[in-house]
């Protein structure tokens, strides 16, 4: 493991930062916050600076795909074991900040994980490279919650040039048809949407690849989805992301390393004298000018802390709060941007009232099963298994940067509501969409929902009707997650709700922006994100689960597996999948050790989650955070740029989309020659 600097010797001093009086302020150094420094400091005449909490880390367990993929206990010779860790550099303090849920009253009570980058670059560092987009019509809700005049902002016309700008595929050597060989026949290949040269990028910062090898798992797995009537998907990035297909992921194919956003926008902007970045500095609050009116309040500075002391940097135009869904809103909150009932009961003035923050959070949930592949099935369990296989592979890593470690699953199916009708046969899903129906219209009428909320569910239940855009992701993994045997290999299959009618938030714990955390100074947030409080979740991850059911009876899986091992018996009852479903389904895949049914699994799962919406783009009427250009409402110059602005759940990893809004930002942020 490279060492990795202190808080206090990051890339500039605290002192000496503060010692400059910035243009542009950008709170966080990650998905977003880094693409709109490097883009800002393009002009010598602006002075930029960044304050991020975490350190630059340089190690293989970030760096290696396999290795930041896979089990950590599978290279023993390299990083200390973590028994059942799927990412490895999650759960671990070094890299990631160790979050946890509040008790999850309708998922069991558990307290769940949840995983958050500290580092330069943020979770791009941490997370599973997956490289993909949501559908052209989902993209097309990202301005519906704003003023009719604003909404063209924000739709797929306007975003799909910045999709492009950031992304490098040059790699590809076939022209986008990924996996035409895996199908059963040409027929069970589509191309639909803007055309491939139009849709995918070749210049951009961040460098993506397709795998060179694969599992055997891939081939059946694809064909099985063909046998069920769906199609492989040879362009998803061109608009209609339905399907079965092989994602990209965010790797440096010629080099076999992960991609994230150090690498890809901030080294190369390192050597600028007009661009600041200071580590281990943790951002407390804001600094207004309040003389001016209630409604054109300016940002002059950050408070921020680094080594247990306070500093203040100044900001002459913009500050750009980039800390994310988790952290974004705590940081509005001790600044006094919030509910003003709630900051009165945490004793924080109130300088604008936005009921909105924090509140309207979403998160993509999934259910897991596992199989004990059939002998002969070559997986990522070979690693596990092999000795001579894990030295030729680390030896062939070590000097080409090639082979299984720089490899990675990368499959995944992305289904409407149709589709899983239709293959699952059964009419549940059509009852359960009447029953969320007229539970909508009883808590509207009750006045249970905000306005923002009626207009969010407005537009899902539309996206529902018309049944063309991804309501359930299913994708597999080529190794065992849980109580796996020695000698034994595995496939693990996941589906996930992609658009979930449950509503969470997140809100400062204490005043204090240190209060101690387990592992670090951070001042941990109240997370609830109130997983499956509406019933219709529920109802699509039972539909998911069947769906697993119906891949794996297909011929093409049945010649690889040979029984399930997770839930180690069969479920025929509905109302036993929906126990499993209550204790095993996490957010963005967290599955947890813990009592399932009548069994116990010793082993976990831990992979990153997906929350947004936290400081939603909406007009201010309907209870929105910021306005179109991403201002703070009742803010001259404070904007927020991270996927707590997403207003509508997207059907995609959402790493890409965020650099995009990031580079979307930029722009906006340079037409607008702040004051």
């Amino acid at each position: 493991m490279a060492s990795l600097p202190s808080a206090s010797h990051g890339l500039h001093s605290a002192d000496k930062f503060c010692t400059l009086t910035f243009d542009y302020l950008v709170i966080g150094g990650g998905n977003a916050g880094l693409p709109i420094a490097a883009r800002l400091s393009e002009n010598p005449d602006v002075i930029v600076g960044v304050l991020e909490a975490g350190t630059v880390v340089e190690d293989p367990v970030i760096d290696v795909p396999s290795l930041s993929m896979f089990d950590p206990h599978l290279f023993y010779l390299l990083i200390p074991p973590v028994s059942g860790n799927v990412g490895a550099a999650i759960g671990r303090p070094e890299f990631d900040y160790c979050l946890s849920t509040e008790p999850q009253l309708t998922a069991s009570q558990r307290n769940i994980a949840l995983a958050r980058g500290k580092m330069l670059g943020g979770s791009t560092g941490i997370n599973y490279t997956v490289w993909d987009r949501a559908s052209s019509a989902e993209y097309d809700t990202l301005g519906r919650l704003l003023d009719p005049a604003d909404q063209h902002e924000w739709c797929w016309d306007s975003l799909l040039p910045y999709l492009t700008k950031v992304e490098d595929a040059s790699s590809i050597s076939e022209a986008g048809d990924t996996f035409p060989g895996f199908s059963r026949s040409e027929e069970d290949v589509f191309r639909s949407g803007v055309p491939f040269e139009k849709s995918v990028g070749m210049k951009g910062a961040v460098k993506t690849s397709y795998n060179s090898l694969w599992a055997d798992v891939t081939q059946p797995y694809i064909q099985g989805w063909n046998t069920l009537g769906v199609p492989t998907n040879a362009n998803p990035y061109g608009g209609n992301k339905s399907g079965v297909y092989n994602l990209r992921r965010a790797i440096d194919i010629e080099k076999g390393k992960r991609v994230h956003a150090s690498v890809a926008y901030f080294k190369p902007a390192s050597h600028r004298k007009n661009l600041k970045v200071l580590l281990g500095a943790q951002a407390a609050r804001l600094i207004f000018d309040t003389s001016a009116s209630h409604e054109d309040i300016r940002v002059t500075g950050v408070e921020f802390i680094v080594d247990g002391k306070t500093f203040v940097a100044n900001a002459r135009k913009e500050v750009i709060l980039s800390a994310g869904t988790v952290q974004t809103p705590q940081i509005l909150e001790l600044s006094g941007i919030g509910d003003a009932k709630f900051l009165e009961a945490h004793n924080i003035e109130c300088i604008i009232d936005l009921p909105s923050v924090g509140e309207n959070v979403t998160e993509h949930v999934f259910i897991p099963t596992q199989y004990l592949a059939k002998e002969g099935t070559k997986t990522f369990d070979e690693f596990r298994n092999n000795p001579q296989f894990l030295a030729e592979q680390t030896a062939l890593y070590e000097a080409t940067g090639r082979g299984w470690f720089a490899a990675a699953d990368a499959n995944a199916c992305f289904n409407s509501i149709e589709t899983v009708s239709r293959i699952n046969g059964n009419d549940t899903l059509k009852s359960a969409i009447s029953a969320l129906k007229e539970q909508i219209a009883l808590e509207t009428k009750n006045g249970t929902l905000s306005h923002v909320q009626q207009a969010q569910f407005d537009i899902q239940l539309e996206l529902l009707e018309k049944k063309q855009t991804a309501t359930l992701e299913t994708f597999h993994m080529s190794k065992g997650i849980v109580a796996v045997e020695p000698g034994q290999s595995y496939l693990a299959l996941f589906s996930g709700i992609q658009h979930p009618f449950s509503r969470g938030s997140i809100h400062t714990r204490f005043m204090d922006p240190l209060k101690p955390s387990v592992h670090d100074s951070l001042n941990p947030p109240i997370l609830d994100p109130k997983l499956l409080s509406n019933n219709f979740d529920v109802a699509l991850l039972l539909a998911g689960y069947r769906l697993m059911e119906k891949l794996v009876n297909t011929e093409p899986m049945k010649k690889i597996v040979q029984h399930q091992t997770l839930p180690p018996i069969i479920l025929s009852e509905d109302e036993h999948v929906e126990a499993f479903i209550r204790q095993a389904a996490q957010p963005g895949l967290h599955i947890m050790g813990g009592q399932f049914l009548v069994w116990s699994l010793v082993h976990h799962l831990r992979l990153l989650p997906h929350y947004a919406g936290s400081a939603i783009m909406a007009s201010r009427e309907l209870g929105g955070v910021v306005d179109a250009r991403l201002k703070v409402y009742g803010t001259r110059n404070l904007r927020i740029v991270d996927a707590s602005i997403i207003p509508v759940p997207l059907a995609c990893h959402v790493q890409a989309t965020i650099y995009a809004i990031a580079e979307k930002a930029a722009d906006m942020i340079i037409a607008d020659k702040s004051v």
